[in-house]
């Protein structure tokens, strides 16, 4: 299999082929869901264009606007995992008490495993273990997990929940080195210039960002997986307990990719714990969920 190679930055996909898309200046305010309808819409085209570039199948996208869907449709439905392997879960009720738009239920192992996840527009790993979070799940929860990814919902992993897809095998990237206990510190992240158009340009520049043991990543490591476009890179790293010095500065912070249908947003570090970035961590949601929505 030929590998294709990807690249959403500067608005455009790079196949065989130059594919552009016209940007446009926006303003962005807090909550301004009319601009981030529009960057969903643009990268929902543009995600479109790769698969018919990549020859992959795919449905007829609906031809009501963003602004429609927004208007008519329901709450977006999150599921938060919420057993064993992931302590995490309780952050996100309380950091999504003031958005109305979104309903969050923390769900465990054996729900998943009996078919919860049918009625949610997206799932979120958060923090915790991985491997811990596969246990409680068992072999049947995180085959339902990957199903209802393929079948076009989201999927938002975070520190652990990022080690999750790779552990399980449908993400494009693997762990650097599998001395894990890097620590936590506060570190410098960088967005992308995708990133700046999707979720404003007060993120421009390094931002800090809580890490606590997440994933240090090498992206596209396989021609059988869907290519991933980093969302943003570390800048500064943590290398503690003996792990290796030098391998996490410039390696992803986060990524963004799909699998079957769906879209997938993987985090490395801690966004929702940061002070600054919380509320991005609401627009990560409302964007993965608006891309669900709109299959």
């Amino acid at each position: 299999m030929r590998k294709k190679m990807l690249d959403w930055g500067n608005g455009g996909i790079y196949t065989n082929r130059v594919w552009k898309f016209p940007i446009g200046s926006i303003s962005r305010t807090k909550d301004n869901l009319e601009e981030g309808n529009m960057k969903r819409q643009l990268l929902s085209t543009a995600m479109l264009a790769a698969a018919l570039a990549a020859g992959a199948q795919t449905t007829a996208p609906s031809t009501a606007s963003f602004d429609d869907r927004q208007t008519n449709a329901p709450a977006i439905r999150l599921a938060v995992y919420g057993d064993k392997g992931a302590p995490g879960a309780r952050n996100f009720p309380p950091l999504l008490k003031d958005a109305s738009d979104i309903k969050v239920e923390i769900l465990d192992g054996q729900q998943i495993r009996d078919g919860a996840l049918d009625r949610f527009d997206l799932v979120l790993l958060p923090g915790g273990s991985g491997k811990g979070q596969g246990d409680s799940m068992g072999p049947e929860g995180v085959e339902k997990v990957k199903q209802f990814v393929a079948s076009g919902k989201g999927f938002i992993g975070i520190c652990a929940g990022a080690y999750f897809p790779i552990q399980q095998g449908f993400l494009n990237a693997k762990t650097k080195d599998p001395r894990w206990r890097r620590g936590k510190a506060f570190l410098k992240i960088e967005f992308s210039e995708t990133a700046l158009k999707l979720f404003g340009e007060q993120y421009k520049g390094l931002q800090e960002v809580k890490y606590a043991n997440g994933p240090v990543m090498d992206a596209n490591i396989s021609t059988n997986l869907p290519p991933v476009e980093v969302l943003a890179w570390f800048r500064t790293e943590t290398a503690a307990n003996g792990t290796p010095e030098g391998i996490q500065v410039n390696s992803p912070a986060i990524l963004l990719s799909t699998y079957g249908k769906g879209t997938m947003l993987v985090i490395s570090p801690h966004p929702e714990q940061t002070p600054g970035l919380r509320g991005l961590m609401v627009d990560m949601i409302r964007f993965i969920a608006g891309k669900s929505k709109a299959k």
